[in-house]
Order: structure tokens, then sequence, then C-alpha cells
């Protein structure tokens, strides 16, 4: 697929979608970064030692993704 095609295909698409391939294609464009992929370790690493997230933060991330159109 040309880039041509993609920006075609983009400009049709509804919010929550562009968004959502917007985040795409910046992990996409970091995903070779070495330190972008210490911040990703670092972030499983948490989560496999059992930090996690309060009830309180996920629902206002949850809202604020809702807000953004996520």
């Amino acid at each position: 697929m040309s880039i041509t095609e993609i920006k075609k295909e983009a400009a049709s698409m509804p919010p929550h979608e562009l968004n959502h391939l917007a985040a795409w294609f910046h992990h996409l464009s970091r995903r070779k970064d070495p330190a972008y992929l210490r911040e990703l370790d670092a972030a499983f690493d948490s989560i496999d030692g059992g930090e996690g997230v309060s009830l309180e933060d996920y629902k206002r991330l949850s809202e604020e993704l809702g807000k953004s159109g996520l």
C-alpha cells in the first residue's frame, strides 16, 4: 500500500479510529529506539512485579481516553 493510499484511507476514518492509527504509527516510529524499548521493559517488569493501577487512577485514565475518542 502506498503512502497516498494510506492517506486516502485515513481521511475517511472516524476520529476514534484515526486516533488509534496515529498511536500505532507513533509506536512503529519508536519501535527500534533503545530508550523506548527500555521504557517498555520497565513497564512490563513493574507489572510482572505486581505493581498495578488503583481503581481511582483507572477510572480517571478511562475517562480521559473516552474524552479523547480512544
